[in-house]
């Protein structure tokens, strides 16, 4: 099938099926029996992002519940403003928990003194030198690495910056979660110095997280198995729980087909002369009977018809070169 913009994942609030996966991937990092480290895996534009960023909307607000979401495709760059970048994320989330909704500007910028020389304290209480925390413009709190030019150790460094979530968890005893989407893309790093076993780094600073925090991974299936299972000191060194994401249902993939053709203007309220309902779900069904319940699929086809046309007819075309056969 030709390759079809359909843009990026749906906001959270909206996003259409899931909600099995979704409500047991949070129940999972809110157990207070077990840690859970979760590697949610499955074939590529599966949903896998999807479902982090619902569990990221199902985790906002919760009461000594800090998550902090990093796509690492989207951030990768060279190691500092990577790592900078984490640290960001990291730091971002302890402030969400902590800092109250509203307020004066006054009171903000003290609570941003007072949020900041506690995580300072953290980063102290754990021998982590090489993340500063200080106070931006407007009361920001801010990340800061501190690097050797010299002869940058950016292994150590990510250690460090992971360790920022153990910091504070401790410190604040919240529950810590931090979200690494597109895990499989940082073996773009492996080429900086003190990065080459950057998985084995990763899962050796997973396993020696703090008792109240718990790491998610995303990525497809192969790449995250091999780089979770094969990595670290020992075997099974960050002991992962696999989720897997399969396609949806069929009744979710009605759902999903048929909001995208809203979405286009093709139907809905106050639209004339487009498809009927019944012909909408004629067309939903039969998509979903030809390429199943995978949502790239289901949403390059509901994309490409026309309202009209017969689906088998729309997923031919689909299929030919755009210069044609």
């Amino acid at each position: 099938m030709s390759e079809i913009s359909i843009g990026p994942p749906a906001d959270p609030a909206a996003a259409v099926g899931r909600e099995a996966e979704t409500s047991d991937l949070v129940s999972k990092l809110l157990s207070r029996r077990i840690n859970y480290n979760i590697a949610v895996v499955g074939p590529r534009r599966i949903g896998k992002t999807t479902i982090l960023r619902k569990a990221m909307h199902e985790l906002a607000g919760r009461n000594s519940v800090a998550a902090a979401y990093f796509d690492v495709r989207e951030n990768l760059t060279e190691p500092c403003r990577f790592l900078g970048a984490l640290a960001g994320a990291v730091l971002d989330a302890y402030v969400s928990a902590k800092r109250p909704r509203s307020g004066s500007a006054t009171a903000g910028h003290d609570r941003a003194l007072s949020l900041a020389g506690r995580a300072t304290a953290a980063l102290l209480s754990r021998r982590i030198k090489s993340v500063e925390i200080g106070v931006g413009g407007e009361g920001a709190v801010t990340a800061r690495l501190a690097i050797d030019e010299g002869r940058p150790d950016y292994g150590r460094l990510l250690v460090s910056v992971l360790g920022l979530a153990s910091a504070l968890a401790e410190k604040d005893r919240l529950k810590f979660i931090v979200m690494i989407d597109g895990f499989q893309y940082l073996a773009a790093l492996s080429r900086y110095p003190g990065l080459k076993d950057v998985f084995s780094l990763l899962c050796d600073a997973i396993r020696d997280k703090g008792p109240n925090v718990s790491f998610v991974a995303s990525g497809p299936d192969a790449h995250l198995s091999e780089a979770i299972l094969g990595g670290g000191r020992q075997p099974h060194p960050a002991r992962f729980h696999m989720q897997r994401v399969g396609e949806m249902d069929r009744a979710g993939s009605a759902l999903l087909f048929k909001r995208h053709v809203r979405s286009r203007g093709l139907a809905g309220p106050g639209i004339r002369g487009g498809p009927p309902a019944a012909a909408i779900a004629r067309a939903a069904a039969a998509a979903y009977d030809l390429v199943g319940g995978h949502p790239y699929y289901l949403l390059s086809l509901a994309e490409a018809w026309d309202g009209r046309a017969d689906m088998e007819g729309t997923y031919s075309r689909s299929l030919e070169p755009p210069l044609g056969p």
